[in-house]
C-alpha cells in the first residue's frame, strides 16, 4: 500500500506540472525571448552579449533589449521579458578575452565569436544557437 501511495503521489506531480509553464517576466502586450547557447571549448564564466536593434538601425547602434549570459560546460541559456512585437537584428558575440565594456553597446573584438542575424518577435520565442551559429570574428 505504501509504494502505492508514491506512485500516485509521483503520478500527480508528473502530470500536474505538465500543465505548467515556464515563461519569463514581462509586461502586457511584450513577449519573451529565451534559449540556450551552446560553443564548445569556451572556458567557464566566459559572458555572451546579445542585443536587439531595430531592423535598419545601421553600424553598431545602441540596443533596445539586451541580454547577457554566462557559459559553464559550453552551454548559457538566457531569457528576456518584456520585448514589443517587432522585427529586429539579433546581434551577439561571445567575449572570449573577458574585454567588452557593457552590454547595450558593446562591439566584438577580434577572435570573439559572433553571429548576426534578423528575427521577429510576435509571441514568446525559444532560440538555441548551437556550434552553427558561432563565426570567429577575424
Amino acid at each position: 500500500m505504501k509504494n502505492r501511495n508514491l506512485f500516485t503521489i509521483f503520478f500527480f506531480v508528473i502530470t500536474q506540472s505538465s500543465l505548467f509553464t515556464i515563461s519569463c517576466a514581462k509586461e502586457d502586450d511584450t513577449f519573451c525571448l529565451s534559449g540556450a547557447l551552446t560553443k564548445a571549448d569556451v572556458s567557464d564564466g566566459t559572458v555572451c552579449y546579445i542585443k536587439l536593434v531595430s531592423e535598419n538601425a545601421g553600424q553598431t547602434p545602441d540596443s533596445l533589449y539586451a541580454i547577457d549570459a554566462c557559459f559553464t560546460g559550453g552551454k548559457a541559456s538566457f531569457s528576456e521579458g518584456g520585448i514589443k512585437k517587432g522585427t529586429y537584428t539579433l546581434s551577439a558575440f561571445i567575449d572570449i578575452n573577458g574585454n567588452a565594456p557593457g552590454t547595450a553597446s558593446f562591439s566584438p573584438d577580434i577572435w570573439d565569436f559572433v553571429t548576426e542575424f534578423v528575427i521577429t518577435i510576435d509571441r514568446d520565442k525559444q532560440l538555441d544557437m548551437d556550434e552553427m551559429y558561432w563565426v570567429a570574428n577575424d
